[in-house]
């Protein structure tokens, strides 16, 4: 799903400079751009809601805000790459979110530190995974994903910083407020649909397993 176009992404790399930034809105954005960071927004706030998470807005920041001091965030890493499409994402959760979003709620003992940094990694890579999913049914976009890593920390930075495009999406919940740093290069050539097409098909999809 190409079309010949030129690179209009200029509004989102100029209010990236800028510390002083507003949210971002996808009108704001070229197209193609806005549906992809629409595509991602659906699909975190719909992993965070399935484990329990309640949900506010999203808002798309140019850059990442500073967490609150003193706050405890776990992060992790999940790069990904495909046709006209590279880059990873970071995704920042509280401790407490972590803890309450945890598979095990009804365990007696109180999860540990290692348990909830493997959680964090798996929920990025489950993200990753989403993100591909509903890409292979809005593009032509073929995602290779990652292997996902996570750490722990008061002032912690994920990710180079060396790709065109770096915007943030803070999500708030009833646990605190998580950030889902995005880096990636898009070719401005890719097209990206708003919602599903309804000729699109996923592999696996006459009873096979979709392996993401």
């Amino acid at each position: 799903m190409r079309s010949a176009k030129k690179n209009t992404h200029a509004t989102l790399n100029a209010r990236t400079k800028s510390a002083d930034a507003g949210p971002v809105t996808c009108d704001e954005l070229h197209r193609d751009l806005a549906n992809f960071l629409q595509l991602v927004s659906e699909a975190w706030s719909a992993l965070l809601a399935e484990y329990g998470g309640v949900l506010y807005e999203t808002t798309i920041l140019p850059h990442p805000p500073n967490p609150p001091k003193g706050a405890t965030y776990l992060a992790a890493l999940v790069g990904f790459s495909g046709e006209g499409l590279r880059g990873n994402l970071s995704l920042y959760l509280p401790a407490e979110l972590a803890g309450a979003c945890h598979l095990s709620p009804t365990l007696e003992a109180p999860v540990s530190d290692v348990l909830l940094l493997d959680w964090v990694a798996e929920l990025a890579n489950q993200l990753a995974g989403r993100v591909k999913r509903k890409l292979l049914l809005r593009s032509d976009v073929r995602l290779s994903l990652g292997s996902p890593g996570a750490i722990s920390g008061q002032s912690l930075l994920v990710g180079s910083r060396r790709l065109e495009h770096a915007p943030c999406l803070t999500l708030g919940t009833s646990h605190g407020q998580a950030f889902l740093l995005l880096e990636f290069d898009m070719d401005p050539e890719l097209r990206v649909l708003a919602e599903d097409s309804p000729e699109a098909t996923l592999p696996g999809a006459e009873g096979g397993m979709l392996m993401l």
